[in-house]
């Protein structure tokens, strides 16, 4: 059920809702990444709508890994990842493994990127927020 209300800053109809990670497409596996599955929330009118009125330059992606890793790779802006759900590797300028409820923060330029853990493919779910 949505719950409609008015934001009278702006007049823009904003709406309660519970948006599934399942509707909004697919952007990979990405050629370059070779990410196993991302998921752009900026793709559903909704979310865009929110994200855009309240933060400007945020980009939020799901993104999943099993067995394949998130090629090395930098930003020109700071980010973060924020482990949902499984375990997987920081790899690049330095190495760990984050775990759901992690919190990594990554400074513009950092090289970063993710891998599977160990020889079983637990699926690894996380958002990755890049502010620019």
């Amino acid at each position: 059920m949505l719950h409609h209300r008015k934001d009278i800053d702006n007049n823009i109809a904003a709406q309660s809702a519970v948006i599934p990670r399942s509707i909004m497409p697919q952007i990979s596996p990405n050629p370059v990444q070779k990410i196993y599955s991302v998921h752009d929330l900026h793709s559903h009118a909704l979310l865009k709508a929110f994200l855009e009125h309240n933060f400007k330059n945020l980009l939020i992606r799901w993104v999943q890994v099993t067995t394949n890793t998130v090629e090395i790779h930098d930003h020109d802006t700071d980010s973060l990842i924020i482990a949902c759900k499984g375990q997987c590797k920081l790899i690049g300028d330095w190495e760990t493994t984050i775990t759901e409820g992690d919190v990594v923060i990554i400074p513009k330029y950092s090289k970063h990127g993710l891998s599977p853990c160990g020889d079983v493919a637990e699926d690894f779910w996380g958002f990755s927020l890049r502010f620019g």
